[in-house]
C-alpha cells in the first residue's frame, strides 16, 4: 500500500513538473516571438525602428507591472489558476497580434501581453516549492526549467528562419 502511494505521489510530482516545463516554455516562446517578427514588421508594415521601440517599451513596462501584481495575486489566488489564465490570455493575444497591422493596436496588444507574461514565473516557482524540496528546487529542477528557455529560444530562432 505504501509503495502504491509513493509511486502515485512521484508520478503526480513529475506530471506537474512536466506541465510546468511545457507551460513555462510556452510563456517564453510567446515572449520571444516579437524579436523574430521584427524583420517582417519592418518589411510588411513599413514600421520604423523607433515605432518598434515604442512597442517594446510598452511590453517591458507592463511586464514589470505584471510581475509586481502577479506576486501580490499569487499569494491570494490559486497558482494553477493564475498560471493557466496568464498562459491562455498570452496565447489569445499573440494570435490577435498576428492579425492586426495598426501600430497603436500592436502596441496595446503587446503591452497587455507583457502584463499577462508577468503572471508566468511566480506561480510556477510557487508550485515547484510546494511539490519539491528546497534542495530539489534549488539545484536540478531550476536548471532544467531554465533549459526550457534555451530550447524555446532555439526553436524560435529556427522557426524565424523558415518564414
Amino acid at each position: 500500500m505504501a509503495d502504491d502511494v509513493n509511486y502515485l505521489f512521484e508520478r503526480i510530482r513529475w506530471t506537474i513538473y512536466g506541465s510546468l516545463f511545457v507551460g513555462y516554455s510556452s510563456y517564453y516562446f510567446c515572449r520571444k516571438s516579437y524579436t523574430f517578427a521584427i524583420p517582417a514588421l519592418i518589411n510588411e508594415l513599413s514600421l520604423k525602428k523607433n515605432e518598434l521601440g515604442v512597442i517594446t517599451s510598452g511590453f517591458s513596462a507592463m511586464y514589470g507591472i505584471g510581475k509586481f501584481t502577479g506576486g501580490l495575486l499569487s499569494d491570494t489566488l490559486s497558482s494553477r489558476t493564475m498560471f493557466t489564465t496568464g498562459m491562455l490570455f498570452t496565447g489569445i493575444i499573440n494570435i490577435l497580434i498576428g492579425i492586426t497591422g495598426k501600430l497603436w493596436l500592436l502596441t496595446l496588444l503587446w503591452s497587455i501581453n507583457g502584463l499577462f507574461q508577468g503572471f508566468g514565473w511566480l506561480p510556477c516557482a510557487k508550485l515547484l516549492r510546494v511539490w519539491f524540496s528546497p534542495y530539489e528546487v534549488s539545484s536540478d529542477f531550476i536548471f532544467l526549467l531554465f533549459r526550457s528557455q534555451r530550447w524555446t529560444g532555439a526553436f524560435n530562432h529556427k522557426s524565424g528562419q523558415l518564414f
